[in-house]
């Protein structure tokens, strides 16, 4: 089914309590970016290269030093179209320059690396919510992170430095150094059992659970344009937003916010709104919603490729 027929995821991290310390240029920047599948840079900010030297591998050039920062990201396209294969991206630094981040997207149905476009956010500055962790559950930078660890295979609790259970979680699959992930899977996230706690869930391609390093980040306060969406399409939580539903065709939504989002980038992770976990192998892909300037379309499958309902956590970038 395409678009036409619908009208169109106990270690201090730094210093205790701030996180690793970023270039002043990284924390004033908001730095995102939406590519093409050739490699296109269709918009974005902060950033200032896109390059694409082999099938489904990117380099993203920014203008700040983004090397302590967390990047989360999805494939989506960069308007009305859509991206109609379960697929995900990993991402990771680039070797030899800080600047750079090192983005890999992957078909799910193929379990191979494939060009499609897709959405890119870096979370930097004092007032971000982040953290970049590996496997054994141990954070290698963060921002507002007081700690991390596995709670069993696959599964993982973050704590954060203040009450976050009113944000909007992202999380993508990705390196905490420059050693890029392969074979990876998917990503959800969930609310913890206690308000300054998340649940990150990694699964493997064929549905068990498994270990993989993985960025997130929490979407709170006055950060505009953000909700959290229910298997239905009725809105659990969100700013910015003035409407949400499914649109009648298994996991196909939209989501309405309060201005014009077409110059945004739409960043989305499985996830309920609860502290219940996902552990299904589920893939989500953005894009600019046909026929309203002012919404987001999202499209959820399997990882076989089949559709399917679910709920998620959305950010639009603008």
């Amino acid at each position: 089914m395409n678009r036409s027929r619908t009208v169109r995821t106990a270690i201090v991290a730094g210093m205790a309590l701030i996180g690793f310390a970023l270039p002043a240029t990284a924390q004033a920047a908001k730095n995102w970016a939406v590519v093409q599948a050739n490699g296109t840079l269709v918009r974005g900010n902060g950033v200032t290269t896109v390059t694409h030297p082999n099938t489904g591998v990117y380099i993203a050039t920014f203008a700040a030093d983004v090397s302590g920062c967390a990047y989360v990201g999805n494939p989506g396209d960069p308007s009305i179209g859509d991206v109609p294969t379960s697929s995900t991206v990993t991402v990771a630094h680039r070797t030899g320059n800080r600047h750079q981040l090192y983005v890999q997207v992957w078909n799910q149905q193929t379990d191979a690396l494939a060009d499609f476009p897709f959405h890119l956010v870096a979370y930097c500055g004092a007032t971000s919510k982040f953290a970049v962790v590996g496997k054994g559950g141990a954070i290698s930078r963060g921002k507002h992170a007081l700690s991390a660890h596995r709670i069993t295979r696959g599964e993982y609790s973050v704590h954060f430095d203040s009450d976050v259970s009113n944000c909007a979680f992202l999380a993508t699959i990705g390196a905490t150094g420059a050693t890029p992930v392969v074979n990876p899977g998917t990503i959800s996230v969930a609310s913890g059992k206690k308000p300054h706690n998340v649940f990150v869930t990694t699964v493997g391609r064929s549905g068990s659970v498994a270990n993989f390093p993985f960025h997130r980040a929490a979407n709170c306060g006055t950060t505009p344009f953000r909700a959290v969406v229910k298997a239905n399409g009725t809105t659990a939580r969100g700013r910015g937003t003035t409407s949400s539903q499914h649109l009648g065709v298994n996991g196909e939504y939209q989501v309405a916010f309060t201005q014009d989002v077409t110059m945004c980038s739409f960043v989305a992770t499985i996830g309920g709104p609860g502290t219940g976990i996902t552990t299904l192998p589920l893939t989500i892909t953005t894009a600019t919603r046909m026929g309203n300037p002012n919404a987001a379309f999202i499209w959820i499958k399997k990882t076989d490729g089949t559709n399917t309902d679910h709920g998620f956590h959305l950010l639009a970038r603008c």
